[in-house]
């Protein structure tokens, strides 16, 4: 499951008598607006479902995100007055923000086999800063306008299917690498390389626990906290050697998760290919090595 806690754009301070609701987007906010939904829809974290604030600044950040990429116009959206009132200003509480948008997500999703893998809320500060905080249980968490924390969670898990993850990490950080292989390995098929300077930590799990289809995956997230940090998503700056491989990584599998060869045969080939991603990232080229798979990026 993907939660994007977006806040708005940068707003126009222009007109002074308007109320604070009702200010519009400056022409910087609404470029930047674009820019932050092409990078999303760069990383395949286009919005299933759109949770929003009414204030104008909110829904003309959306508004241009729509104008940039169909999904955000076209995926259903919730106005949630909430996102305003009870999470805007400096005086907000952690524990208050969070609650007023874990419990409308969770509402808004549903339960059932057809819940939104990826949900949008677009809103405020400080509110939205101190949710993803607590969250995902960290500090690293800052969000200046149009500026978007992208979680993740473990969704419920459907009979007969396999679960992966994969993991990044800097190859100088020893610590760091060895530190996520330890935790990830346990129980799992799993395996971690290199491409260029970026360790690799692929996992699968072949019995993930099978769930009812009434579970609802959503709120056992928010309550317990078990969202991933994945990024803070700024849409001036480009996406990272590591944040590609990962992206490449995890298509590479989804590519062959349902397929019939075993989980350490599916790695093999992953690995086998990780050479081709690395002779792409090196040489700038825009096809790897199968064929299978264009960068656009590179």
């Amino acid at each position: 499951m993907r939660l994007v806690l977006l806040r708005h754009a940068k707003s126009d301070w222009s007109d002074e008598t308007l109320p604070d609701k009702r200010r519009p987007l400056a022409a910087k906010g609404r470029r930047r607006a674009m820019r932050c939904a092409t990078r999303l829809d760069e990383r395949a974290w286009t919005p299933d479902l759109i949770l929003t604030s009414d204030a104008t600044r909110c829904l003309e950040t959306l508004e241009a995100m729509g104008d940039a990429v169909e999904a955000f116009r076209t995926a259903p959206v919730i106005l949630v007055p909430d996102f305003y009132d009870k999470t805007h200003g400096d005086e907000v509480s952690q524990a208050k923000s969070a609650k007023v948008i874990g419990k409308r997500v969770g509402v808004e999703v549903g339960l059932g086999a057809t819940q939104p893998r990826t949900v949008m809320c677009v809103g405020h500060n400080f509110g939205f800063e101190l949710a993803a905080r607590s969250f995902c249980r960290s500090e690293n968490v800052e969000l200046k306008t149009a500026h978007a924390a992208l979680l993740t969670a473990r969704g419920p898990a459907r009979s007969g299917k396999r679960a992966f993850k994969v993991i990044v990490a800097p190859l100088d950080d020893t610590a760091l690498t060895f530190e996520v292989w330890n935790r990830e390995i346990r129980g799992s098929t799993s395996v971690m390389f290199c491409v260029c300077d970026v360790a690799v930590c692929a996992v699968i799990d072949d019995a993930p626990p099978e769930r009812k289809h009434y579970d609802d995956a959503w709120q056992r997230a928010f309550t317990d906290h078990k969202f991933r940090l994945e990024a803070v998503l700024n849409p001036e700056e480009p996406e990272s050697a590591s944040e590609i491989i990962k992206r490449v990584v995890e298509r590479m599998i989804e590519e062959l998760i349902d397929s019939d060869m075993s989980s350490e045969e599916l790695l093999e080939r992953v690995i086998a290919q990780a050479e081709s991603v690395e002779n792409a990232m090196s040489h700038q080229s825009r096809a790897l090595g199968s064929g299978d798979f264009e960068i656009e990026e590179w």
